[in-house]
Parts: C-alpha cells; sequence; structure tokens
C-alpha cells in the first residue's frame, strides 16, 4: 500500500463528448477501491481472494517484493501472465491506480486493463506502459454504462523491444462511475490569460505523459481560456511522427476569449516514434504547454 504519487498519466479515451462553459455536475461515485492491506499471500494458479473490496480472482500473484507489501505483484512468466480480477461492479467510469516495475527498468512493461461485461469474454480497455521503480499513478477512462462488470489487470506479454521482462506491481485501485459527463469547464482561475487542455473525463496538467493509440488512430483536446484575458495561441509544435489540426478552421497564430475553447486533433502516423512530444505556446505565464505523448 503506497500513497505517494509522483506524477499522473493520462490515458486518452476515444471520444470526447462536448465540453458545457459553466456546467457543474456531481461529483462521481466510488465504485471500488482497494488498497491490498489484506493480501498477505503469494498465489501459484488461479485462486480466489478475499480482499477488502470483495472476492478477487488471483492467478500468480505475489503479495509484495522485498520491502513493498500490501500490494498485488503481477507475475512475468514464459507461460504464465499473472493477473487480477475485481469483484463485479455496476457503471465503472475512471480507473486509476498506482504501478511500478519490481526491478530498475528505464523503458518498462506493459499490463494490459480489460473488463468484462455479465460474464462474458475480457476485452482490451487499454495497455499501459509502466515504468521505473517508483510507483506512478495511471489513469483509465472504462465508461461502461452495463452492471455486473469485472475489471483485468493482466501482465501482458508484449514487451517494448528495448525492454526486460519484469514483474508489475499493482496497488491502490479505484474506480468511479461512469457518469455520462465530463470535467466541466470552470472560468476566471486567473486575471491572466490561461490556458487549460482537457481530454475527455481529465485535466491534462503540463509536462505530463499522455498515452496514445495505434498508428492511424486520433485524439481530440480540448484548449481552453480559464483566464480573464484574452489567450493568444502562437504556435502549435508535435515531433514523433505525430500531425495535428484545428478544428472549426481555425489558423495559427488565433486568440481564444475569456472562457472559451478550440480543438485540437492529434493523430499517430505511420511512420511514428513510441514518444512525442505536443508544445503549445501562448501568453500563459506558464507557456509553452507541453504533453509527451506515446504509442501503445
Amino acid at each position: 500500500m503506497n500513497f505517494l504519487k509522483l506524477s499522473i498519466k493520462v490515458v486518452l479515451c476515444a471520444l470526447l463528448l462536448p465540453l458545457f462553459a459553466g456546467s457543474a455536475f456531481s461529483q462521481a461515485q466510488v465504485v471500488l477501491q482497494e488498497d491490498f492491506s489484506k493480501n498477505t499471500s503469494n498465489v501459484s494458479g488461479l485462486k480466489q481472494v478475499t480482499l477488502t473490496s470483495g472476492i478477487w480472482d488471483f492467478f500468480y500473484v505475489q503479495a509484495g517484493y522485498n520491502s513493498v507489501k500490501q500490494c498485488a505483484v503481477l507475475n512475468y512468466s514464459s507461460r504464465n501472465m499473472g493477473y487480477i480480477i475485481s469483484p463485479a461492479i455496476n457503471k465503472p467510469g475512471v480507473l486509476t491506480f498506482d504501478a511500478r516495475i519490481q526491478n530498475s527498468n528505464v523503458i518498462g512493461n506493459y499490463v494490459e486493463i480489460q473488463k468484462s461485461v455479465n460474464g462474458g469474454t475480457f476485452i482490451t480497455v487499454d495497455k499501459i506502459l509502466v515504468s521505473g521503480i517508483n510507483y506512478q499513478q495511471y489513469s483509465v477512462a472504462i465508461n461502461e454504462t452495463s452492471s455486473n462488470v469485472r475489471i483485468k489487470f493482466l501482465r501482458s506479454a508484449v514487451k517494448p523491444s528495448e525492454s526486460s521482462n519484469y514483474n508489475i506491481i499493482i496497488d491502490n485501485i479505484v474506480i468511479t462511475e461512469e457518469t455520462g459527463t465530463i470535467v466541466p469547464l470552470v472560468c476566471n482561475k486567473s486575471a491572466n490569460a490561461a490556458l487549460e487542455v482537457h481530454l475527455d473525463d481529465f485535466i491534462v496538467e503540463n509536462s505530463r505523459t499522455c498515452c496514445y493509440t495505434q498508428q492511424g488512430t486520433s485524439q481530440t483536446f480540448v484548449l481552453a481560456n480559464v483566464g480573464e484575458r484574452n489567450l493568444d495561441i502562437s504556435h502549435i509544435k508535435i515531433s514523433g511522427g505525430y500531425t495535428y489540426s484545428l478544428g472549426n478552421s481555425l489558423t495559427l497564430p488565433f486568440s481564444l476569449a475569456p472562457c472559451s475553447t478550440a480543438t485540437i486533433t492529434v493523430t499517430r502516423g505511420s511512420s511514428a516514434t513510441p514518444i512525442g512530444m505536443l508544445i503549445i505556446g501562448s501568453n500563459d505565464v506558464n507557456s509553452p504547454f507541453k504533453a509527451s505523448v506515446y504509442a501503445k
């Protein structure tokens, strides 16, 4: 159980819902929360384990690694990839969890997040690249409106070509209820121009990392001016074989009045490198806005 959250990684959802200025939504309810404080034994093979949040399915999972305790270590094996499956929950919206690699590794390894509805086949929602020996928090948009949904964390057999095979440690899982809404646009946060970047259920923080999908697919950001002065977007750059386009026939440079928005759609090209960089220059005092993007 580890409460140190060093950074936030944002996972992009395939569909961006409209933003409504001045809208107010109730806070999403937590439908599952698990810190693995009752996970005290190692499991080889398939076993049901009773935790605080209910009965989980464990497959080749350790209860800890050296001094790291009260967690779930998904084992890597040439034959068996460790996984955990949550109890059934209703309408899972956004999943957050802490994860790290068992041993020091720069590139990292993947954990697949899957869902099963009403006992059906598990379908992969996202594949997250977990790196480093310090816990980081990851987020996945499940966006499921059905009941009787189970969430699976699977140590993926696929790894980056530069990486080695290490176990992945999972902790502090929280799933909130699907609300069908997104983070509302809250204006007048600054007396100056202020750029805020929205991505579905998330506000993308400056200098953070975004997770991207396969070649040829796109994701759309909303650029919002949450300050009290006009926001002047002077330049936008993206590297690594990714491309972008502006919505509403906008061309650079352009201005956003207070409490107004624009969209930018980013596409991963066929020759994209694993990691690219999106840079947005403006008259925001914290300019430039930067977000690393990497292909899953």
